[in-house]
């Protein structure tokens, strides 16, 4: 399962894709690295994402704690409005 923050679907126009994957973990995917950290499969987290759109980076936090700091936008250089949450 993912979610998808950015003006389409293709790698070039997304800001932030969060997914949790099979292998048990749940982070930030950007173009080159995965940022993630372990899960338990039927259990909730309340995740935010704090973009800052002026350094095009990412904190990440997980039940309020700060998981990782500064990650880079998928897309390097993403500018525009966001149109579409997936």
């Amino acid at each position: 399962s993912y979610v998808v923050v950015g003006n389409n679907t293709t790698d070039s126009t997304i800001a932030s894709m969060f997914m949790m994957n099979n292998s048990s973990q749940m982070g930030l995917s950007t173009s080159s690295t995965f940022y993630g950290i372990p899960y338990s499969a039927n259990q909730w987290y309340n995740i935010m994402l704090v973009m800052n759109w002026q350094s095009d980076t990412i904190n990440y936090y997980v039940d309020g704690v700060l998981q990782h700091s500064n990650v880079p936008f998928r897309a390097t250089g993403f500018s525009g409005n966001v149109d579409n949450l997936s």
